[in-house]
């Protein structure tokens, strides 16, 4: 790992122990939360990590669980699996750490957003480089999905697409914090045709970089064994969405601000007890409109949500590493034909398997994990059930 100021603070030789390599199981397993702890899958939402986790290949199942695999009970399906190879360029005597991967569903790779697109083959692609002891990483993403379907009134084919544009900042506040600044600008498309209608009476649907995030985090040590991580997120979606109509559109118009804090605390380098709260208030619009019109039927989800989490991890011997988590949270607000009071309790498993420099990950999970943020309150209340989640690694 490159030296620096940020790995000379004492509370960052805790935060950089063997355990914060890890991966999607990892987080999965300590209630998800990733951005309240330190960990080399993050680079995917916190990108100015990019450059502290060089030099790793990641092959990871997806979440899924074992009655309907991939797919929730209505038949959507919901994760996949994914590659990424991540690189530090001075091998070749150039500059930064470049990382690729590749997603079989968009959703595993979601930065956050208030709309569950769905979307299929997902490209990202990160550089970041140090910049007198700041890290910069540039990020580009983009999805496409394609398909057909038939029914009584003909077949039906789509188009999609979804594009990503993002950068992070990591640098020092003082010998005791730093702080991570993140941004993307995303832009979607959409092409759906009735195969007995002409391609005329079926326009193209666009969101040019109408909708974006800023969030920001900060480590701050409290102690030698103890950090604090306050975090602050603003989110933008306005863009269509997908549905299968020649006469209609649907599209969403959403904000959401969110605020929150963790802390950790490492008894020693092989144990972690993180705790965590954080609030979201959400607004969101879901638009219907006949094509060509400016009137449209509104439904409104206006919602305010409290999440708290609780999770332990301990390396139990050389070769092994135990995690859970226990997650609550509470929703209150106009959610459309959903009550107006909800509430769930989540409880996450995982370990860790260390041979030399390869890591097996495994989670489990009661309800399942995802990245997109806040369709109804956080993430916690949707598709209960036994899901896990499998990540081979190797560091090189």
């Amino acid at each position: 790992m490159p030296s620096g100021r940020f790995t000379i603070s004492l509370f960052l030789l805790c935060l950089l122990a063997p355990t914060a390599w890890a991966t999607s199981a990892r987080v999965n397993a300590l209630g998800g939360g990733g951005e309240f702890f330190e960990d080399d899958y993050n680079v995917q939402r916190w990108y100015g990590s990019l450059v502290d986790y060089p030099d790793r290949f990641v092959l990871d199942s997806g979440h899924f669980n074992i009655i309907d695999g991939y797919h929730d009970q209505d038949g959507h399906r919901l994760s996949g699996p994914s590659g990424s190879l991540t690189l530090g360029l001075d091998r070749w005597r150039l500059p930064g750490v470049f990382s690729a991967a590749l997603y079989a569903m968009g959703d595993d790779v979601d930065s956050g957003g208030l709309y569950r697109d769905g979307m299929r083959t997902t490209l990202a692609l990160l550089y970041g480089v140090q910049i007198k002891g700041v890290n910069a990483t540039a990020t580009y993403r983009r999805g496409t999905d394609n398909d057909s379907d038939t029914d009584d009134t003909g077949t039906w084919t789509w188009e999609r697409s979804r594009t990503d544009f993002g950068l992070g900042l990591r640098f020092d506040l003082t010998d005791g914090a730093y702080l991570d600044l993140a941004a993307e600008l995303r832009q979607a498309e959409e092409n759906i045709q009735l195969e007995t209608l002409p391609p005329t009476n079926n326009p193209r649907a666009r969101s040019w970089f109408d909708s974006y995030n800023l969030r920001a985090r900060a480590f701050v040590r409290l102690s030698e064994s103890s950090s604090l991580v306050p975090v602050m997120e603003y989110i933008r979606d306005d863009q269509p969405t997908f549905f299968r109509s020649e006469a209609w559109r649907s599209a969403i118009d959403g904000r959401a601000f969110k605020l929150g804090a963790g802390l950790n605390h490492y008894p020693d380098p092989d144990h972690l007890v993180l705790f965590s709260a954080d609030y979201i208030h959400g607004k969101v619009e879901d638009h219907l409109y006949a094509a060509g019109s400016s009137d449209n039927l509104m439904t409104l989800r206006d919602w305010d949500a409290l999440r708290v989490r609780l999770a332990l991890e301990s390396v139990f011997l050389s070769w092994i590493t135990l995690r859970s988590g226990l997650t609550y949270e509470y929703v209150d607000g106009q959610l459309g034909d959903r009550p107006r009071d909800l509430s769930g309790l989540a409880l996450s498993l995982g370990a860790a398997v260390h041979a030399g420099d390869w890591d097996l990950d495994l989670s489990f999970n009661d309800v399942e994990p995802r990245a997109t943020t806040g369709y109804l309150g956080h993430t916690l209340l949707g598709n209960p059930g036994t899901w896990l989640t499998a990540v081979l690694r190797r560091q090189f």
